[in-house]
C-alpha cells in the first residue's frame, strides 16, 4: 500500500486529488496513509470494492478519473502525460496504456510476469478490451455510461468497460505502461493460487448473456453469445480439472439452457481465444 501512494504523490501532478477508500481497516493502513497529508481518507463500511468506488466517484471533484489499488503502481510520469492528452484533444473520452503483470519474491526480487499491450483503433474493442486499471476516464463518461453495477463483486470493471465500448466512446490508446498490476499471496483476484478463478468466469458468464440478450445488432448477439460459449467450455473445464464434477455439469446444464446453440460458437470462440492471447507479451517476447 505504502508504496502505491508513493508513486501517486512523486507523479508531480497539479492539483491532484487523491481519495482514498478504506472499508474500516484494524491493521496499520491508516497509520501508513496519514503519512500522505495530501490524501483525503474516507474510512467506513462499504458493500464491495466496487461499491467504494462509486462512493468515491460522488466525492471526485477533477475532471480526469483514475482508479490505483493498494497493491499497484502508477509509473513514474504516467499522469503528466496522461493529463496532457486530456488537455490537447477535448473530444477524448479515455486514455489507454499498457498494463504490467507482476510479482515481488523475497529471493528474486520483483519479476515481470507479462505485458498487457493494445492494438490501437479509436475505440474500446469488446473482447480483450483493456485492463481496467490502466485506463483513466473524463468525468463526461461516468455522467453518459453510469457508475458501476455492483451485482458483479469481481468484474463490475469489466461490465463498466463493456458498456463504454457499446458507446463507441473516443479513445486514445498510449504505447507506454500505465499501471503495474500486482500478483500477490493476498490478492482476491490476482493471486498465483487463482481462487477466485471461477468465481470470476461465473460472473463473466452471467455478463456475456446479459449482454446477448440486450444486444442491439444480430452482430453483436452472436459475438456475445460466441464469447458467452467461451466462458462457459473454460468453466465446465476447470471445475472437471480441480475434481468438481457436479459444478462441472452445473456449468454445462447452463450452458446448453442459456445458449443453446452453443457447439456453432466453437470455432470463432477459439479464434476469440487466439486473438486475445496475443495482447499478453512476456519478457522474453
Amino acid at each position: 500500500m505504502a508504496e502505491a501512494l508513493a508513486s501517486a504523490a512523486k507523479q508531480n501532478y497539479p492539483r491532484l486529488e487523491h481519495i482514498f477508500l478504506d472499508g474500516c481497516s484494524t491493521d496499520k493502513t491508516l497509520v501508513i496513509v496519514k503519512q500522505y497529508p495530501h490524501v483525503t481518507v474516507i474510512s467506513e463500511p462499504d458493500d464491495s470494492s466496487h461499491h467504494a468506488m462509486n462512493k468515491g466517484l460522488s466525492l471526485a471533484r477533477g475532471e480526469i478519473i483514475g482508479f490505483l489499488n493498494v497493491d499497484d503502481l502508477y509509473p513514474d510520469g504516467t499522469l503528466l502525460m496522461v493529463g496532457k492528452i486530456f488537455a490537447e484533444e477535448h473530444k477524448i473520452d479515455v486514455v489507454i496504456g499498457h498494463t504490467i503483470w507482476f510479482e515481488d519474491n523475497v529471493s528474486t526480487g520483483r519479476r515481470i510476469l507479462y505485458e498487457r499491450i493494445h492494438n490501437g483503433g479509436n475505440e474500446i474493442p469488446l473482447p480483450g478490451g483493456a485492463p481496467f486499471n490502466g485506463c483513466f476516464f473524463r468525468r463526461s463518461v461516468f455522467d453518459r455510461i453510469g457508475n458501476f453495477e455492483t451485482k458483479y463483486d469481481f468484474t463490475a470493471d469489466t461490465h463498466f468497460l463493456l458498456r463504454c465500448a457499446l458507446a463507441h466512446l473516443n479513445v486514445q490508446w498510449v504505447e507506454v505502461p500505465t499501471m503495474w498490476y500486482r500478483q500477490h499471496a493476498n490478492s482476491r483476484t490476482f493471486n498465483p493460487e487463482r481462487r477466485s478463478i471461477l468465481a470470476i468466469f461465473g460472473e463473466l458468464f452471467d455478463m456475456t448473456a446479459e449482454f446477448a440478450r440486450q444486444a442491439e445488432t444480430p452482430k453483436l448477439r452472436r459475438l456475445f453469445l460466441t464469447w458467452n460459449a467461451l466462458i462457459g467450455l473454460h468453466l465446465v473445464v476447470r471445475n472437471l480439472l480441480r475434481g468438481r464434477f457436479r459444478d462441472a455439469a452445473r456449468a454445462a446444464i447452463l450452458l446448453s439452457s442459456s445458449n443453446p446453440l452453443w457447439p456453432m460458437s466453437l470455432v470463432p470462440a477459439l479464434s476469440l481465444r487466439r486473438e486475445v492471447r496475443k495482447l499478453y507479451r512476456r519478457p522474453n517476447g
